[in-house]
């Protein structure tokens, strides 16, 4: 092989890297999309359960150094 070959064989190769390496950045691109917009569909739910939620309270005994507070138990939020 000559070195003329080989030079042209390494800058193909490195062309085929380059092309799949902005393939990959851009898929990771696509799926943190994705990710955003299911995290903001989680809130919604999350919110709309808080919203439903009948409420049912429990009191948390404190733990050392803390103090006890009152939760529903159904949706967790604290009171």
């Amino acid at each position: 092989m000559s070195h003329m070959q080989a030079t042209n064989e390494f800058a193909t190769s490195v062309d085929k890297l380059k092309l799949t390496y902005q393939f990959k950045l851009n898929e990771i691109e696509k799926h943190k999309q994705h990710i955003v917009t299911l995290e903001q569909e989680l809130r919604d739910i999350r919110e709309n359960i808080v919203k439903n939620c009948q409420h049912c309270w429990k009191y948390e005994p404190p733990a050392v150094y803390e103090r006890g507070y009152y939760y529903c138990s159904e949706c967790g939020i604290p009171k």
